[in-house]
């Protein structure tokens, strides 16, 4: 959604930044472009070739969290005994 409202704010500005300062806004495209796709690199996790219970995991979502130990890494594990005992409290 974040990248579907850039775009529509930049390309509402397109006439009026071709008009101001010409072919150089292209430039200003391919830097907003490259900044995202840094920004994505860096802040969204990878679920390529993951399950849908480890997608749910590294999302925090307390659903499926039954019997997945063996799929955390360990930095995850403490995070997954936390999620299950909200989950298991609210219940």
């Amino acid at each position: 959604m974040g990248q579907w409202v850039a775009t529509t704010i930049l390309l509402g500005a397109a006439p009026t930044a071709f008009e101001n300062i010409g072919h150089n806004f292209w430039i200003v495209l391919i830097c907003c472009g490259a900044i995202y796709g840094i920004l994505v690199y860096f802040f969204l996790p990878e679920t390529k070739g993951k399950t849908l219970e480890e997608i749910s995991i590294i999302f925090g979502d307390p659903v499926g969290l039954t019997e997945v130990e063996h799929f955390l890494p360990e930095e995850l594990k403490e995070k997954h005994e936390e999620a299950r005992i909200e989950y298991s409290s609210a219940n």
